[in-house]
C-alpha cells in the first residue's frame, strides 16, 4: 500500500526509519505534497527549518546528503547506523533540541569509554551530523566546536602477531578443511574480513607470466589486485576439492572462493568468531600497558602481513598496493614500527660483562 504522509502526524504512521529510508533512497520523497513543500524551500533549496523531525533528518543526512563525496558502504553503512542510534540513546531527548551540555557529556563518556582511534570516528560523525544540520536549518547555531576531536597520537602498529605466534595459530588448523585455507589467506594476502567473505572464485585470475592473482574489492569499492603464492593456492585447491567446487579458473566464477562447513557464503561474524576460538586453542595472549588482556581480532593478521612483508623485503609501495591503502602514510607506519623494533638501542653496546 503506498504510503500516504499529508502532515507531520503522519510521519508517527511510518513503520520505523527504514520505511523513510526508503522513500530518501530511491527519491519518492519528493512525490509526496507535504514532503516536497515542508523540505524545500522556494521549491529547491533543502531545508528542515519546518520538519524538525529525526527521522525525516536523519534518513536525509545518511542517505541524500550531497556533502559526501561517495555512497556509503555496507560497512559504513552498518558502522553510521550503530553510532547514531547509540549517540541518540545517550541524549535521551529529540535531536533538534541538544546543545552544549549533552554534546559535552557526549563527547566526554565517548572518549572514557573507547580508544582514542575509535573514539575520533564516533566523535567526527557527530561533528559532520551537526554541520549538515546547521547548513540544511535543523540546528539554530552552528555547534560543531562544542565537539574537540582527540589530539591524534604517533601512529603505532601494537596489534601484530610475532612469528612463532603466527606459526602456532598455522599449526593449529593445519589440515582443517575450512579453518586452514581462511587463516593462511588472511595471514598471506592482508585482506579485510569484509574483503575475504565476498571473494567470488572469477576473482582468480591469470596473469600474462602464468602466475595467479586475486581480484579483491576494498572500501570505496577500490579494486586492486593481490598475487597469490603458489603454496596458498594449493591450499585453496584442496579446499574446493573437499567441497566439490569448481577447480578450473574461469568455471563457474560466481562460486565463492571460500565456503562453510555446509557449503555456503562465509559470514563476517562467523569468522571472526573462528578465528577467535583458533587464537584462543593456540595459547596466545596479548597484553595492554595496564596488563588488561588484548582481544585478538583478524586484522591482527593484516597488521602481522604487512610487518613480515616488510621485513621479508617487500618495499612500502608494494605492501601499499597489498593492502589497497590510498594514502602510503598509513602503510608507512608499519616501516617505522619494524624499524624501531629491529634498531639496536644503547645497552646492546655494553660488553666484557658476564651477568
Amino acid at each position: 500500500m503506498e504510503l500516504e504522509i499529508r502532515n507531520k502526524n503522519d510521519l508517527s504512521n511510518v513503520n520505523g526509519i527504514d520505511e523513510f529510508i526508503s522513500l530518501v533512497k530511491n527519491g519518492r520523497w519528493k512525490e509526496i505534497h507535504f514532503l516536497r513543500q515542508e523540505l524545500l524551500s522556494e521549491g529547491k533549496y533543502l531545508t528542515f527549518e519546518n520538519l524538525k523531525e529525526d527521522i525525516v533528518f536523519l534518513s536525509f543526512f545518511l542517505y541524500n546528503n550531497k556533502q559526501r563525496e561517495k555512497d556509503l558502504t555496507k560497512g559504513s553503512e552498518r558502522t553510521y547506523l550503530n553510532d547514531l542510534r547509540q549517540f541518540l540513546s545517550f541524549i535521551e531527548m529529540p535531536l533538534s533540541e541538544i546543545g552544549y551540555v549533552e554534546l559535552d557529556a557526549y563527547q566526554r563518556w565517548v572518549e572514557e569509554k573507547y580508544a582514542k582511534s575509535t573514539a575520533k570516528k564516533k566523535l567526527t560523525l557527530v561533528r559532520s551530523l551537526l554541520k549538515f544540520g546547521f547548513e540544511h536549518q535543523f540546528f539554530d547555531r552552528d555547534m560543531r566546536n562544542y565537539i574537540r576531536l582527540p589530539k591524534k597520537e604517533k601512529a603505532r602498529v601494537e596489534r601484530k602477531l610475532n612469528y612463532e605466534e603466527v606459526q602456532r595459530i598455522l599449526d593449529e588448523v593445519r589440515g582443517h578443511p575450512v579453518k586452514h585455507p581462511i587463516i593462511a589467506f588472511l595471514l598471506l594476502t592482508g585482506v579485510r574480513i569484509s574483503e575475504l567473505c565476498k571473494l567470488k572464485w572469477g576473482d582468480v585470475q591469470p596473469g600474462l607470466k602464468g602466475h595467479l592473482s586475486v581480484r579483491v574489492i576494498g572500501k570505496g569499492n577500490k579494486e586492486r589486485k593481490v598475487r597469490l603464492r603458489q603454496d596458498l593456492y594449493g591450499i585453496i585447491l584442496q579446499h574446493r576439492h573437499f567441497f566439490g567446487l569448481s577447480l578450473s579458473v574461469g568455471d563457474q566464477p560466481e562460486e565463492p572462493l571460500f565456503v562453510n562447513s555446509q557449503v555456503n557464503t562465509l559470514n563476517d561474524r562467523v569468522v571472526r568468531y573462528m578465528i577467535e576460538r583458533v587464537v584462543k586453542k593456540a595459547g596466545i595472549k596479548k597484553y595492554k600497558g595496564n596488563f588488561e588482556e588484548q582481544k585478538i581480532s583478524p586484522h591482527w593478521f593484516r597488521h602481522s602481513a604487512a610487518t613480515f612483508a616488510l621485513d621479508g623485503g617487500a618495499n612500502i609501495h608494494e605492501v601499499q598496493t597489498m593492502l589497497g591503502h590510498s594514502d602510503i602514510s598509513t602503510t608507512q607506519v608499519y616501516l617505522h614500527d619494524l624499524q624501531e623494533e629491529k634498531a639496536k638501542v644503547a645497552n646492546d653496546y655494553i660488553g666484557g660483562l658476564q651477568i
